[in-house]
């Protein structure tokens, strides 16, 4: 709450100097930016109420008049792709030029930490961020001058705004955006831009937008509770800033840090950051035209189980809320399922947030989940093989954005059948399904009406897999990789691996409770 009164406080102060002056653009538009292709481009910005402003660019030209709310905008006609550099023109008592301008593919990438990670090595007041797998070797090659790089302009570490990518400026950029860029501008020939708004450790409900989370009933029955735990939550939150103050002094022995909450009061308070950073760093880019969205998120939904729970409605909410902000309900949104990280002391949800996450790509058109658990390492939250991560996201949106020929999923639950003792589950992109390593598979598990699983034999029958357990004779769900911390080897001709799922609909155990 006190963040979003901060961001509302800001933007009023910010706009009522604007309009004092002569108009500006806004800030997502600056020199070396890449606009989308093929697609109307707006431009706005702030000024003073009734002043004229003119735009051009490419011999178009758009002209029009500051509203009262000292808000200005313009649609220029869409463009082809244009790899050389162009010039903007924005006029009115004043004029701006923005120069090396291309016109190609647009992202917006955004999530928390493991869309953050930079691609280098790089230290700051704040920590030290070790990069990605050999990430040295990747900053070194990394001339790419169409390819071009957008970071909010408060990012810690000083790379805000457009810049061309180079080593200098990809060391601190997103490596999951980057590869994910890397891989659309080598297939594709054309100038590619990519938006990073992304935050360690932030939450699914704070970058998804209001309107759309506190419609769900999860997000309302808390926002109720709200009210009758404030004191407890206020209490907390004194003893957090007391505990950070004696840290901050380096008093020994070490302070111990508050324990949480009670979970139900815990939730209440983690869901009154509604949107926040959405209003923050999502809504100010809109309407500037895209391609569409990747996203890597849910690490932070994974502390309590219900938050998990919920996670499938809140992440369709960010997608239709972010769609609807669009104007485009066909905008795409490829997405990363979380990895390994399933250990005894934490984490201990994440098998119900992958399922959460495979229940969402379902249910929602125009969406695409790259799976990851395969390379992943179960002591890591943040797996260094982000090469990896940013070319199964582009695989997504080569196969289905841009109509490519190529294997962009591995095998994804379909349908399962159940005759006797045994389940016959079938998969979408379940061409050449065959074990990794040659082994046995593994991850499959059999219960019979009573919701207990058991370990099953799995064999491969042309696409489908036949399921089998000694212990279960009649069996009523099957599940696969659904908690556990052996990898399975379950993948495709593609060496694309299958996703988790599992088919159990019992009150209390699945996402349905």
């Amino acid at each position: 709450m006190k963040l979003q009164a901060v961001v509302l406080v800001a933007f009023g102060f910010a706009l009522s100097g604007l309009t004092c002056h002569a108009a500006a653009v806004a800030d997502i538009f600056g020199d070396h930016m890449v606009l989308q292709r093929d697609k109307p481009i707006p431009i706005w910005g702030t000024g003073r109420p009734g002043e004229e402003v003119t735009v051009q660019f490419k011999g178009k030209t758009a002209a029009t008049r500051v509203d009262d709310s000292g808000r200005w905008q313009v649609t220029l006609e869409a463009l082809p792709t244009n790899a050389g550099p162009a010039e903007m023109t924005i006029e009115s008592d004043t004029k701006t030029h923005l120069r090396d301008i291309l016109i190609g593919e647009v992202w917006l990438a955004s999530g928390q930490s493991n869309m953050f990670w930079p691609v280098g090595e790089i230290s700051n007041k704040r920590g030290n961020w070790p990069g990605v797998h050999n990430g040295e070797e990747e900053v070194a090659r990394a001339d790419w001058p169409m390819i071009r790089l957008n970071s909010q302009l408060d990012h810690e570490f000083g790379i805000g705004g457009w810049r061309v990518c180079n080593p200098e400026n990809v060391r601190g950029f997103s490596a999951v955006a980057y590869f994910f860029g890397r891989e659309v501008h080598r297939e594709l020939g054309v100038p590619v831009g990519l938006i990073v708004r992304s935050f360690g450790g932030t939450t699914l409900q704070a970058w998804t937008p209001k309107a759309e989370l506190t419609a769900l009933p999860f997000v309302q029955k808390y926002d109720a509770l709200y009210p009758r735990v404030r004191p407890q939550i206020l209490e907390w939150n004194q003893r957090f800033r007391e505990y950070r103050e004696e840290l901050a002094k380096g008093t020994k022995p070490r302070p111990k840090r508050p324990d949480l909450l009670d979970e139900e009061i815990e939730l209440a308070k983690r869901l009154q950051a509604q949107g926040n950073l959405h209003a923050r760093y999502i809504a100010p880019i809109c309407p500037f035209a895209i391609r569409g969205f990747i996203w890597y998120q849910g690490e932070s939904q994974t502390i309590f189980k219900s938050l998990t729970y919920a996670m499938e409605d809140m992440l369709v909410a960010l997608i239709e809320g972010r769609r609807r902000l669009w104007n485009d309900k066909t905008l795409p949104l490829y997405f990363v399922q979380l990895p390994i990280h399933d250990h005894p002391t934490k984490g201990t949800h994440w098998h119900i947030a992958r399922e959460a996450m495979r229940r969402a790509f379902e249910r929602t058109p125009h969406t695409g989940m790259a799976v990851t658990y395969d390379f992943s390492d179960t002591q890591n939250v943040h797996p260094p093989e982000k090469q990896e991560v940013g070319r199964r996201l582009a695989l997504w949106a080569l196969a289905k954005t841009y109509d490519q020929d190529v294997a962009f999923s591995g095998p994804l639950f379909k349908q399962v059948k159940f005759a006797q003792d045994l389940a016959v589950v079938g998969f979408d992109h379940a061409e050449g399904l065959r074990s990794s390593d040659r082994k046995p598979l593994r991850g499959f598990e059999l219960a019979s009406s009573d919701g207990e699983f058991h370990p099953a034999i799995a064999t491969i029958q042309g696409e489908t897999i036949v399921v089998t357990a000694a212990q279960v004779n009649k069996p009523q769900a099957v599940r696969f990789f659904f908690g556990g911390f052996e990898k399975p080897n379950l993948v495709n001709s593609a060496g694309l691996p299958a996703s988790p799922f599992t088919t159990e609909d019992w009150p209390g155990i699945t996402l349905q409770q």
